[in-house]
């Protein structure tokens, strides 16, 4: 009888130990985007593609790494109007 309180005992023990831990929270994602060409329409698209999968996937943030010549101002205002919504 004693050992079967032993063994009831651990296992509660065991179970409040672990609890904690499955209820802790998922540490955020972050989607990195690395871009380095001229901004045009198709990398426009490639770009908001990838915000939205972001959303889609349930990523936390989105990270563009650019490294870009420069390029059409109205792709790239579109890029941040994506970024914004």
């Amino acid at each position: 009888m004693r050992a079967l309180r032993l063994l009831l005992a651990a296992g509660v023990v065991a179970l409040l130990v672990a609890l904690p831990a499955s209820a802790a929270p998922e540490a955020p994602r972050v989607l990195v985007v690395e871009f380095d060409n001229d901004v045009n329409p198709v990398t426009q698209d490639y770009l908001q593609g990838e915000m939205h999968r972001a959303e889609r996937d349930g990523f936390s943030a989105v990270v563009i790494e650019m490294d870009t010549p420069g390029g059409l101002g109205s792709s790239m205002r579109e890029i941040v109007k994506t970024m914004l919504g």
